[in-house]
């Protein structure tokens, strides 16, 4: 890129905009080089683009000393670290103010570190939108739990090891006021070094791009692997970025999709299984028994949430669409990836046969892509059995579970009930997936940095369930519980009598 740019353009991920700050880096290394570096590098410009950059990644260490605002019990070196170089940097950015000098037009030295000091900020920027925000109720995603990670921190401090080393440098070179601010880079250089050290994997921070939500994208007949995939990539994407809505109706529809899930994802693994016995996998294969064999028991302990919300509901109207759809488009192409009717849905009494191993993952790579599916698609399982607080006050705040129902001391075992098996699902699901993550790394060591991140965001605790507080649940339970219950609603007839229903 020109060193005349005026900064970096617009970019998907922050591996590119990292990327961009390192090319600029360079030509300040090139400078580095020049004779008359001590008349460049004291120029006010110079001065005024070295503490921009101190600036930016003293932000850099803030945010990994903080644990990027998610409560983590790992990481306290990493952070130690973070805060004793960002100290340092602090000190460096006081010595370079202090020479308060007057702004002139940039060479080009001053506009490489600009715009490394730009393309830096943009990059943590972008981090930010994945990560919660008090102040505008942003709740994180699930991308989230790897920038917070302590091995995530190793990728972070390589880069702020080397764009302090540079600066540092440079400083050294700047004149007796400002000579200072060079040894304090140099050593938040030195302390970012001790611990970035040459990274034994990739972490998937490279990936991270700016969160969205897709489009709904209906299922259609005759849709091909590849359609199929995408629009459960598009669907599961969709549920990790929503929030269900208040609605009993949607939450049991939720815990049944969840239980079906559970299904389709066995089936999906048993026919991989077979597919790396073809592919002379054999004790790959084997090690995907324990998996499979989990998965299954996970499954039932989903129908018995099923069974408990039946128990505790008798209100069968469709759910609202929303999260309930998105479910249902990802149910109906995970049986249609899994079995040969294209216009496969569940509950059909004749049984489709399976889909051909060979045609399902044609090579190992493809067999690590379908893994990636199941482990997203149980991700949103997870993501599920994380929102038990509020599906079960929502339950309460119905009003139906008062003292003066003559089923209040039966609907109260049964609330006890999820109280157990949702987080009881939510930790076996954690398993099964931590297990087909571990599977999917040792025989395919290099995954590349997207399906790095989608495995790792999937296998990761939940950041919403780390940052969140939790809703204090037995005190508003037990108040709603003995409280007179509300005056019957009017009747009134369906406001969308053409809404689409879901697929369940």
């Amino acid at each position: 890129m020109s060193s005349s740019s005026n900064g970096p353009p617009a970019m998907a991920t922050f591996g590119q905009l990292a990327a961009v700050a390192d090319r600029h880096r360079s030509e300040v290394h090139e400078a580095l080089r020049h004779p008359d570096i001590t008349v460049r590098a004291g120029r006010p410009g110079s001065l005024n683009e070295l503490g921009r950059l101190a600036r930016v990644l003293t932000r850099y260490t803030d945010r990994i000393a903080h644990g990027f605002g998610l409560p983590s019990d790992d990481g306290a070196h990493a952070r130690d670290i973070a805060r004793r170089a960002g100290a340092s940097l602090r000190h460096a950015t006081a010595y370079l103010d202090r020479a308060r000098p007057e702004p002139e037009q940039n060479t080009t030295l001053a506009q490489n570190l600009r715009a490394s000091a730009v393309a830096l900020g943009c990059g943590l920027d972008l981090l930010s939108t994945h990560l919660p925000s008090p102040d505008s109720g942003r709740n994180p995603t699930s991308v989230a739990a790897v920038i917070s990670a302590p091995d995530t921190a190793g990728d972070l401090f390589r880069l702020i090891n080397k764009h302090a080393t540079t600066a540092g440098r440079l400083a050294l070179n700047s004149g007796p006021i400002t000579r200072p601010a060079g040894q304090f880079l140099l050593r938040a250089a030195a302390l970012t070094g001790m611990f970035g050290h040459t990274p034994t994997r990739d972490t998937g921070l490279n990936a991270v791009a700016l969160p969205g939500t897709p489009d709904r994208i209906p299922p259609e007949a005759d849709e091909d692997r590849d359609q199929l995939i995408a629009g459960i990539d598009a669907s599961v994407r969709r549920l990790d970025a929503s929030q269900a809505e208040g609605s009993v109706t949607t939450w049991r529809y939720l815990a049944r999709a969840a239980a079906i899930t559970h299904q389709l994802d066995r089936h999906l693994l048993c026919v991989l299984r077979v597919r790396l016995e073809e592919l002379g996998q054999s004790q790959t294969a084997d090690q995907l028994w324990p998996v499979i064999k989990s998965m299954h028991h996970t499954a039932l302990r989903w129908r018995n949430v099923t069974r408990v919300w039946h128990e505790l509901t008798t209100d069968h109207q469709g759910p609202e669409i929303g999260p309930a759809t998105d479910a249902s488009d990802l149910i109906l192409r995970l049986g249609r990836l899994g079995y040969t009717d294209p216009a496969w849905r569940p509950g059909h009494r004749a049984q489709p046969a399976t889909t051909d191993p060979a045609q399902l993952a044609p090579t190992m790579s493809e067999v690590t892509r379908i893994g990636l599916t199941v482990i997203t698609t149980l991700g949103v399982c997870d993501q599920i059995a994380e929102q038990h607080r509020r599906a079960i006050n929502d339950l309460v705040r119905t009003g139906r579970l008062t003292a003066t129902n003559p089923k209040a001391v039966s609907h109260r075992r049964e609330i006890d009930k999820l109280r157990h098996h949702y987080p009881a699902n939510r930790t076996a699901g954690r398993q099964v997936i931590s297990r087909l993550a571990h599977l999917l790394h040792a025989n395919t060591p290099d995954l590349g940095s997207e399906a790095t991140l989608t495995l790792r965001s999937a296998a990761l605790p939940s950041p919403a369930a780390l940052a969140g507080a939790d809703c204090p649940l037995p005190a508003l339970t037990e108040e709603t519980l003995n409280a007179s219950p509300p005056a019957p609603a009017p009747f009134h007839q369906p406001t969308h009598p053409h809404r689409p229903s879901p697929h369940l």
